[in-house]
């Protein structure tokens, strides 16, 4: 019989080979996913997690964008006609102490992170863009609350050396 010492707050695995305690072992920093994408290592192609707090978000950029519905990277031409879907997008500036990075986001990571529908979401935008106040009040809560996201590195990062993260 074991006699464990912890609180109510304590989490304790007996079963190492579960999702919970393998997020711990992903877990990366900031510096170390840039460190990760300048190796240049091409069998990196993996997931990990980062914990950040949101420090801006970009507003520069449109909500959304055209891509095919074959390549989501960009609109291509089919049989000399253009089809295509509608992708959200929300590129989050988000650190640990001095350290941050872009980090972006798509249509259900989006959701997920403001807690709104995207139709919603894009409803307001598409009346004032991101000039819309209820638009600006959603985006600018998320500023200052920590949030761990799940990165994959691929070879779209170790390729370009691009220190924006995708969130899956």
């Amino acid at each position: 019989m074991y006699n464990l010492s912890t609180t109510s707050a304590s989490k304790v695995y007996a079963n190492i080979n579960i999702h919970e305690v393998n997020a711990y072992e992903t877990r990366k920093t900031i510096s170390e996913l840039f460190h990760i994408v300048s190796d240049a290592n091409p069998e990196v192609e993996k997931c990990y997690t980062c914990k950040v707090i949101v420090l801006s978000i970009d507003m520069n950029n449109d909500f959304y964008y055209k891509s095919s519905i074959v390549c989501y990277r960009k609109l291509m031409e089919i049989e000399s006609k253009f089809y295509f879907v509608v992708r959200y997008m929300l590129n989050v500036l988000a650190g640990i102490e001095i350290i941050s990075a872009w980090f972006i986001l798509f249509d259900k990571e989006i959701e997920k992170v403001i807690g709104y529908n995207i139709k919603t979401v894009v409803e307001l935008y598409l009346e004032d863009g991101w000039a819309s106040n209820t638009l600006k009040l959603i985006m600018n809560d998320l500023i200052s609350h920590r949030f761990v996201f799940e990165v994959k590195l691929n070879n779209y990062n170790i390729q370009r050396g691009s220190q924006r993260f995708t969130v899956s």
